[in-house]
């Protein structure tokens, strides 16, 4: 997992081409202005995904993890808790993996890394890192974010 700020993101370009490409965009693009929903960069290579939603309880957040794709997840406005384990960890599935939508869903805990997720930072999450976005940090507040898609395995 990379957690980070927005400024410091080309450091991290060396991961490949699909990854620059998508920090160039969180540097360049308005957000506010654009829908929410998907766009499209790549194909099903890369692509971003605009959200707008109030954070919930964190106890109604479970972890989650892919197998086919990286997140680059930017919060553009509102704050969240967001949460982190290994998968390595042996977390407890909740939920097995969906190869259609590319997601299993784990049991959170409050052994959990929990990271207070405000605007102008960016997380990248791997496939070996549970992750768990939305939670409310004390109540729920309206979130504009964005996640980026980058994949890496068919």
């Amino acid at each position: 997992m990379i957690i980070d700020k927005i400024e410091n993101i080309d450091i991290y370009k060396a991961l490949g081409s699909n990854f620059a490409k998508a920090f160039d965009i969180l540097k360049e693009m308005d957000f506010e202005a654009l829908e929410s929903g998907k766009h499209e960069v790549d194909g099903d290579n890369l692509f971003f995904m605009v959200s707008r939603y109030d954070t919930l309880d964190i106890e109604k957040c479970p972890l989650e993890a892919h197998k086919k794709y990286v997140d680059i997840q930017y919060l553009v406005s509102g704050e969240e808790i967001f949460g982190y384990s290994p998968i390595s960890d042996e977390l407890e599935i909740t939920e097995p993996y969906n190869s259609q939508e590319d997601y299993a869903l784990y049991a959170a805990s409050e052994n959990d890394l929990r990271i207070h997720f405000k605007p102008g930072m960016v997380i990248v999450a791997f496939p070996e890192d549970a992750h768990m976005p939305c939670a409310a940090v004390t109540t729920p507040e309206a979130v504009l974010k964005v996640v980026f898609k980058v994949k890496i395995n068919d």
